[in-house]
């Protein structure tokens, strides 16, 4: 591939060491990213939603190699969302690895951008809130956005001095006090 040649990639999976498979590489990948980083709810949703989804796809018992990365890579979407993310987790597991990545894999990754997203008015905030049957549902829909929390912050909120609300340590943005905007939603 890419006039490259590793015996690696003709040798039948029996006479390689276990080592060489994916789930080894990414078992290593692991212990290495959280001997790097702290380990708490933000940063273990982190590594399961940019890394784990992606590693995932990869055959675990089979030999890890640029040929297998490639054939897996090419099972996402071309420029889509998951393809640059798989793009970016492959390509980090192969650098822990000493992988040789191709420079040919570049175009690979594609082209996906987000999009510029749609900020709501009050107006059509309160309109969406009112076509929410369930109060339940509807009171988590309005906390969020009367104090723009993030989905998981709800699970660790503070409403000791409401209607101000502490977040937790443990969150993204980590503890802070949020205060109701606009004042009336409360």
């Amino acid at each position: 591939i890419f006039d490259r040649f590793d015996w690696i990639d003709w040798t039948p999976q029996s006479a390689l060491d276990i080592k060489n498979n994916c789930e080894t590489a990414i078992a290593e990948y692991e212990k290495y990213f959280w001997e790097t980083r702290p380990k708490n709810a933000t940063t273990e949703d982190g590594y399961r939603s940019h890394y784990q989804r992606y590693f995932d796809y990869l055959p675990q018992d089979e030999p890890f190699t640029i040929a297998v990365i490639k054939e897996t890579l090419l099972k996402f979407d071309v420029d889509s969302f998951y393809r640059k993310h798989a793009y970016q987790a492959y390509k980090a597991l192969s650098d822990l690895h000493k992988l040789d990545w191709p420079k040919e894999f570049a175009p690979l990754r594609g082209k996906w951008k987000a999009k510029k997203r749609h900020v709501p008015s009050d107006a059509e905030i309160i309109k969406a809130l009112q076509k929410i049957d369930n109060k339940g549902w509807r009171w988590i829909a309005g906390i969020l956005a009367t104090y723009g929390l993030r989905p998981h912050e709800l699970f660790q909120l503070d409403l000791s001095q409401f209607p101000i609300i502490a977040t937790h340590e443990d969150t993204k943005t980590g503890s802070r006090k949020v205060w109701p905007v606009p004042s009336d939603w409360v």
